[in-house]
C-alpha cells in the first residue's frame, strides 16, 4: 500500500469541543437573585430619621382621678431564703476518705519511663537534690564525708597548735637612734570605790600651831613703836603664807610683808609689818605684850 491509501484508512480524530461547551458557566443573574424594585419602593417610603413622632399631652387630672397600683412590700418582692450553715469538715478525715495520693510515672533523661515512686534523675548545675544532699555543680553527688577523718584532722591542728603555739615570734626592731620614746598608753583617772581613811586628816598647822607666842624684847617693842611692825616666834614648818593667813585671822588686821629668820638657838621669827589703816600698838596692848 502507497503511503496516501494509509493515511486515508486511519481513523479521523474526534473533533475538539468548544471552550463554551467545556464550562458552561451560568449567568450571574442567576447567583444572585436581585430584590424586586417593589421592596426598594417600599424602604424609601419609611419616614425620614429627622421626623419626630409628636405625642398627645397629658391630661394631669384623668391622671389623679385613676387609682394607684398598691405597693408590693420589699420582703415579698425578692424573699431571700435564710443560709442553711454547711456541715463541718475535718481534714484528716476528708484526705482519709480520699485514699493514698497517686504516683505519677517520672521521666528519664530521654523520655525514658521510671518506675512508680521513684525520684527524679537531678539537674545540671543544681546544688541539692529532692532529699536535700549536696550535689556537685556538674549534677553528681557529692562524696560522703566522713567524720572519722575529719575529726582526726581537727586533731592533729590542734596538736600542731599546742606545740608551736599561737603565738608567732616577732622579729627585733632595728633601731637607729640612741633616745628612747616610752611608748604613749592608755591612763585613766582614779575612781575609788570607798575611801582608803575612814577620817581625813587634821591639819596640824593651823593658826594656833603657825604662831608659838609674841616676842616682847626691846628691840621688838621698837619695831612695833617706830615701824608698825609685830614680832612673833613661829613654828619651823610654818612659811611665810601660814604666817599671813594665822595672824590675819587670829587678830583681824591687813598684813603688807612678812619677813621670816631661824636665831641659833633654833627658833623662827617672823616680822609682820601691817597697813596704815591698823596700829600695831593697839594690837600689842590686846594680845598683853605691853
Amino acid at each position: 500500500m502507497s503511503a496516501q491509501q494509509k493515511k486515508e484508512t486511519k481513523a479521523p480524530k474526534a473533533a475538539k469541543a468548544p471552550k463554551e461547551a467545556k464550562a458552561a458557566k451560568a449567568p450571574k443573574e442567576a447567583k444572585a437573585a436581585k430584590a424586586p424594585k417593589e421592596a426598594k419602593a417600599a424602604k424609601a417610603a419609611k419616614a425620614p430619621k429627622d421626623a419626630k413622632v409628636v405625642k398627645p399631652p397629658k391630661d394631669p387630672k384623668a391622671a389623679k382621678s385613676q387609682p394607684k397600683a398598691p405597693k408590693v412590700p420589699k420582703e415579698a418582692k425578692g424573699a431571700k431564703q435564710p443560709k442553711v450553715p454547711k456541715p463541718h469538715k475535718d481534714p484528716k478525715s476528708a484526705k482519709a476518705a480520699k485514699g493514698p495520693k497517686k504516683v505519677k510515672d517520672v521521666k528519664g533523661p530521654k523520655g525514658a519511663k521510671v518506675a512508680q515512686g521513684a525520684k527524679k534523675p537531678l539537674k545540671a548545675g543544681k546544688k541539692t537534690d529532692a532529699s536535700g544532699k549536696k550535689v556537685a555543680a556538674g549534677g553528681k553527688k557529692a562524696k560522703p564525708v566522713n567524720k572519722k577523718v575529719e575529726n582526726l584532722k581537727k586533731a592533729l591542728a590542734a596538736k600542731k597548735a599546742i606545740k608551736k603555739g599561737t603565738k608567732t615570734r616577732l622579729k627585733k626592731k632595728i633601731r637607729t637612734s640612741v633616745i628612747f620614746h616610752r611608748p604613749k598608753t592608755l591612763v585613766l583617772p582614779r575612781d575609788p570605790k570607798f575611801p582608803k581613811k575612814s577620817l581625813q586628816s587634821r591639819n596640824k598647822l593651823d593658826q594656833y600651831a603657825v604662831i608659838r607666842s609674841p616676842v616682847a624684847t626691846e628691840s621688838a617693842m621698837k619695831k612695833i613703836e617706830d615701824h608698825n611692825t609685830l614680832v612673833f616666834y613661829v613654828d619651823l614648818k610654818a612659811n611665810k603664807h601660814h604666817i599671813k593667813d594665822a595672824v590675819r585671822k587670829l587678830y583681824q588686821v591687813k598684813i603688807v610683808q612678812v619677813n621670816t629668820m631661824v636665831t641659833g638657838l633654833g627658833k623662827k621669827k617672823a616680822y609682820v609689818r601691817l597697813t596704815s589703816d591698823y596700829d600695831a600698838v593697839e594690837v600689842a596692848n590686846k594680845i598683853g605684850v605691853i
